[in-house]
């Protein structure tokens, strides 16, 4: 290390030399008044501005000697070292003492102990980036398990051996492929639509069933034949469905062929007369 101050010392000695520097008198420093300053020979600071080899050894000034030297410029010890690290280095040096900056070269600084303020910011912006990255990847995988769980009830409800239809607030939803029998009634109302030959009014099972939230079953005429529906209630995604399911009737239900049939087969070929007509 001794050595590479002397080297740093010894170029920014021959630096100033160069620039035929003066004292604050107007005096030209030479390597004369250097000696005459110092108390060295001629000789002597001429090894130390050049580090030739004098008596077998380097030529070295001591500390003392070098601050003597530095103080005839106008600069304290460790600002003439680092102008004479920067002359090495070929970074550009101004005339004026005040213009040299004071700080080692960038290229020198060695990161020792704790981690600077903007290493820590960088793992703090990296930690972050991760914690992000896991965030949008466990949100990734709840959309993809939704996903899946959706197709998976569409297979279901596709699977059900009744036609069948979803309703939220009285409108049809969805309808699986069974239920088409009907044409294609997802949009409309379930009430007063081609489900239904006439509304029920006040008895309307859907009505009913949106009040009590409880499943309730009826007989109605759709299309050309008569079924039993069963309308379940089912909260989904904090909003109510309900699930209408359609199951035929056929000869074996007397009690039904008899009655019931006969009744709403009579509603549907003579309605109701409105107003005057009654």
């Amino acid at each position: 290390m001794a050595e590479d101050f002397g080297a740093k010392f010894a170029a920014a000695l021959r630096h100033k030399l160069n620039q035929k520097t003066k004292t604050l008198s107007g005096q030209r420093i030479t390597q004369r008044l250097l000696a005459d300053k110092t108390g060295l020979s001629v000789q002597w600071v001429n090894a130390i501005i050049h580090e030739r080899v004098i008596k077998g050894k380097v030529s070295r000034a001591s500390r003392e000697v070098e601050q003597d030297i530095a103080e005839v410029f106008g600069y304290s010890h460790s600002e003439f070292i680092r102008l004479g690290e920067m002359v090495l280095e070929g970074l550009p040096v101004q005339n004026g003492k005040t213009e040299i900056p004071l700080l080692p070269a960038p290229q020198r600084i060695e990161i020792t102990g704790a981690p600077p303020q903007v290493a820590n910011g960088f793992d703090t912006i990296c930690a972050a980036a991760t914690t992000l990255a896991a965030t949008l990847q466990t949100l990734a995988n709840q959309q993809r398990k939704e996903q899946e769980r959706l197709e998976m009830w569409n297979e279901v409800f596709e699977m059900l051996p009744n036609p069948t239809l979803i309703v939220r607030n009285g409108i049809i939803e969805f309808q699986n492929k069974l239920s088409l029998i009907w044409g294609r009634i997802t949009g409309g109302p379930l009430c007063g639509t081609c489900l239904d030959d006439q509304c029920d009014g006040d008895d309307c099972k859907l009505k009913e069933a949106m009040e009590t939230h409880q499943e309730t079953r009826t007989y109605k005429f759709i299309r050309d034949d008569f079924y039993k529906l069963i309308i379940s209630p089912m909260r989904y995604g904090g909003l109510e469905y309900f699930i209408v399911s359609a199951t035929e009737i056929n000869e074996c239900f007397e009690a039904f062929r008899d009655e019931d049939r006969r009744k709403h087969t009579e509603r549907r070929k003579n309605p109701q007369p409105k107003g005057d007509e009654q």
